[in-house]
């Protein structure tokens, strides 16, 4: 009798851990199961910070489920990541819930507020965008009067046409990615969608940069020329801005930010091209914490006009890696990954978030140049150049040495493997977090 009840128990857990995901009207969705969903943000936690968002009396709200927009993330899971840091509410592991009007809200499983409000029967159709009977101008005070009532002391700024609204903080006076985007019904004036990011108002961070803007100028200098087939960088001839970033992670940082150009060569005596950068400087530690390209490459106006930028900094050239989850672009303001000699690498520091454990790693840099990560009691040590990560007795040969890039250690990201289920697995463009 006993053995049965205990093959009943492995069915029904079997049941609930690979429940099928079914259709909700916005997004893929399954229950909800505390007893395998150990997230770091628990569904009475997001139903609060709704509630005391949208200010609205008489409003209560019924957990649909935990949701995604794609079915697969949902499918087949042995565990669950503790958040999952996709930068759109439904883009990743999120909480969907229903209100007693029928609107629908999709939570972000991520530390910081991070949602979309949506109201389906609502939403217009072409006709209505080509036909409609509100100005611009009466649906951004639509939207304007929606975000007040809620946030206020958010800034207005220009946006795209279709956009009814978009709102912005500013901390002491610096632009702050806490923003608020609002879409209206062209013709009956109803809030039919909100996109609200607030990672929290930053208190503490010190907003006098250590970092002097040319000082970040010659910083970004020597990254970029290090990177592989770049021959030359023009960090000056462009305009640079100081504000504050925050990840949906919740690390937040002064930076100087600026839109560079880039010339490189493929390989000896091929035309040179260019790219635009996306950059992002810490004001006040100096990594660089944000690159994207902008544009893809393009020809050269006048390639005899090129001229190679001297590098200052003895450091071996690199290709810096996208970093997707489960085939989804992730942006998180750290220093990004690398691929050194066709290896991939990772900054040690990442271990320092609640994305690869339960508990965020404590990472030290020791006056003997070696690295000591503790996690779960357990404490590892590894060295700049060093193949080897040792905890007591115990020693993990990795692929690869770990390097020193800036000042900065990176480990292969096979070193990884002791601090996280995540599977990893890179290509030249990529680095690709599975779960």
């Amino acid at each position: 009798m006993r053995i049965a009840y205990v093959v009943i128990a492995l069915v029904l857990f079997s049941a609930s851990v690979f429940a099928k995901p079914k259709w909700y009207r916005v997004a893929y969705t399954i229950p909800y199961q505390p007893e395998v969903m150990h997230f770091g943000l628990t569904p009475q936690e997001a139903e609060q910070r709704l509630l005391r968002w949208m200010n609205t009396p008489g409003l209560t709200l019924r957990l649909v489920g935990v949701a995604c927009s794609h079915r697969s993330a949902l499918e087949n899971r042995d565990w669950w990541p503790v958040y999952d840091p996709h930068w759109a509410p439904g883009g990743g592991l999120s909480y969907l819930f229903e209100d007693n009007t029928g609107k629908l809200y999709l939570v972000a499983i991520v530390p910081i507020e991070l949602w979309e409000y949506l109201d389906p029967d609502a939403e217009p159709t072409e006709q209505d965008y080509l036909s409609p009977t509100l100005s611009g101008e009466e649906r951004n005070a639509i939207a304007r009067q929606f975000v007040a009532s809620r946030v206020p002391n958010l800034v207005a700024e220009d946006h795209e046409n279709y956009r009814s609204g978009v709102f912005r903080a500013l901390h002491n006076g610096l632009p702050h990615n806490r923003v608020a985007i609002v879409d209206v019904h062209p013709t009956h004036g109803v809030v039919y969608e909100c996109f609200w990011r607030n990672p929290g108002v930053p208190a503490g961070l010190d907003t006098t940069p250590h970092i002097s803007l040319q000082q970040a100028q010659q910083i970004a200098e020597s990254y970029l020329l290090h990177l592989e087939e770049v021959v030359s960088v023009d960090v000056y001839n462009t305009e640079w801005l100081l504000g504050v970033l925050s990840d949906v992670m919740g690390t937040t940082r002064l930076a100087w930010e600026a839109r560079v150009e880039i010339v490189g060569v493929t390989e000896p005596g091929s035309e040179p091209w260019k790219m635009l950068f996306d950059v992002s400087v810490d004001a006040h530690t100096g990594e660089i914490v944000h690159l994207d390209e902008y544009l893809s490459r393009a020809p050269v106006d006048k390639p005899n006009a090129v001229r190679s930028s001297k590098r200052t900094f003895r450091c071996p050239r690199f290709r810096v890696l996208r970093m997707r989850i489960d085939s989804t672009d992730v942006t998180l303001f750290n220093p990004p990954p690398v691929q050194v000699n066709k290896t991939a690498y990772l900054w040690v520091g990442w271990l320092r978030l609640p994305l690869f454990a339960t508990k965020p790693a404590e990472v030290t840099y020791n006056p003997d140049k070696t690295v000591t990560i503790t996690l779960n009691g357990q404490r590892w040590t590894v060295r700049a150049g060093s193949s080897v990560l040792t905890s007591g007795k115990s020693t993990i040969r990795l692929s690869a040495p770990a390097i020193n890039l800036f000042g900065r250690v990176y480990l292969p990201v096979d070193a990884f493997k002791p601090f996280t289920r995540y599977k990893m697995e890179a290509d030249d463009y990529t680095l690709n977090l599975h779960r």
